[in-house]
């Protein structure tokens, strides 16, 4: 009995954690500022939130079908995007946007699998020293709008409540 109201405290408390952390991004979201302000709270917001030592806003540019970094935050002594990354052909992020729209999320638990099928974008992520990542889509009107991607993500919450949420904008 001591066991199992252990184990139902912890779920409450994720859920209550999870909760709050919906309700601070909600607040975010609300805030009345211009779109630069927005982007930078809500990129330090899944920073802070995710434990990464960088993240970015990608946004897809349909007329050139080229993928933007609008906004980025990178952890203090953490190399941001290099310039060459700032914009990326459609076909360089295929990889992930296959899976993005198939699933939302995509958790690249070891960027060591890249090795093997994908040697030139292995070594990409090898000089920006990522050894894993976390992509959330972002919809739009149910069109795929953008994506947040975090590297080296320290907390991962066994759920993707947060970062659902975080992908449909109507």
């Amino acid at each position: 009995l001591m066991r199992e109201n252990n184990r139902v405290y912890q779920e409450m408390k994720k859920e209550l954690e999870v909760g709050r952390l919906v309700e601070e991004m909600y607040q975010l979201s609300f805030a009345e500022c211009d779109i630069s302000s927005f982007y930078k709270n809500i990129l330090e917001f899944l920073k802070r939130t995710y434990r990464a030592d960088r993240v970015l806003l990608y946004t897809y540019k349909e007329a050139m079908d080229m993928w933007v970094v609008e906004d980025a935050t990178c952890a203090v002594g953490v190399m941001g995007k290099p310039a060459h990354l700032s914009v990326v052909l459609c076909s360089k992020m295929q990889v992930w946007i296959e899976q993005l729209k198939a699933h939302n999320i995509v958790f690249v638990e070891s960027t060591e699998e890249y090795k093997k099928n994908h040697l030139t974008l292995w070594k990409q992520i090898q000089m920006q020293n990522i050894k894993n990542s976390l992509l959330s889509a972002i919809w739009v009107e149910g069109k795929l709008f953008g994506c947040s991607w975090l590297d080296n993500v320290e907390k991962i919450h066994d759920d993707w409540r947060l970062l659902e949420k975080a992908a449909v904008i109507t």
